[in-house]
């Protein structure tokens, strides 16, 4: 891509805006549109960590949640293997990610793409674009949608700078219900006294046979309305 494509990217993701100021939910939405997509998420995630999403439409939280809850995805993949994941249509997936696929398809995901967001060798998480029709990336999108992940990582690391290094910049914060899941996770881990990766595997696994989402589940347990160390 041309040095004025990155900057015009640039300036359309950090638009000055009072009534919006700079986080990862105006970029989602901002990206949205320089990609022609029909939805966007950017999820922060780190090795045995609760993840963070931000997302420019509904229907793409509920996404990242089926991800989250079933613990399978593109989202996930990318992330582990460091590269993109392409699904030009979810339903030719079924056998990648059965539970995924077929949810995904349900609340009308028909293609996305996952684009790890990485500094070196610093990964740190994930750019998810989606359409509600099948689509083939084409050379020049997918140029475009690198170029989107090269400049959300560095807009990541921007916003994290002031921060401390155990929590997440106010821009960064998408969903208050990722501070309850991240909770919960902690007291279902001391319940259990089990890792947290654990405790976050019960809690998805209950989310997933009980068919409510996660968050749900995660606010019973801060309200102690539910526990994991009782028959």
């Amino acid at each position: 891509m041309a040095t004025e494509d990155a900057q015009r990217f640039l300036r359309a993701l950090t638009a000055e805006d009072d009534d919006e100021p700079l986080s990862l939910t105006a970029v989602c939405r901002r990206a949205t549109g320089l990609l022609s997509m029909a939805g966007a998420a950017v999820v922060l995630m780190a090795d045995g960590a609760s993840a963070s999403v931000a997302c420019a439409y509904g229907v793409t939280v509920t996404v990242q949640d089926l991800e989250l809850m079933l613990g399978e995805g593109p989202a996930g993949d990318a992330y582990a293997k460091g590269h993109s994941v392409l699904v030009p249509d979810l339903a030719l997936a079924i056998d990648r990610w059965p539970e995924f696929a077929r949810a995904g398809a349900v609340q009308g995901i028909r293609a996305l793409f996952a684009l790890p967001l990485q500094f070196g060798a610093a990964k740190f998480g994930v750019l998810v674009l989606y359409q509600d029709r099948p689509h083939v990336l084409e050379d020049d999108e997918y140029a475009s949608a690198i170029l989107l992940a090269e400049l959300v990582s560095s807009l990541v690391l921007d916003l994290q700078a002031g921060a401390s290094v155990d929590s997440l910049a106010d821009g960064l914060l998408a969903h208050d219900h990722r501070a309850v899941l991240h909770q919960a996770t902690g007291m279902v881990a001391v319940q259990l006294g089990a890792p947290v990766s654990d405790a976050l595997v019960r809690l998805r696994a209950h989310a997933f046979a009980s068919g409510r989402p996660i968050d749900e589940v995660a606010t019973d347990v801060v309200d102690r309305r539910l526990r994991f160390d009782r028959a």
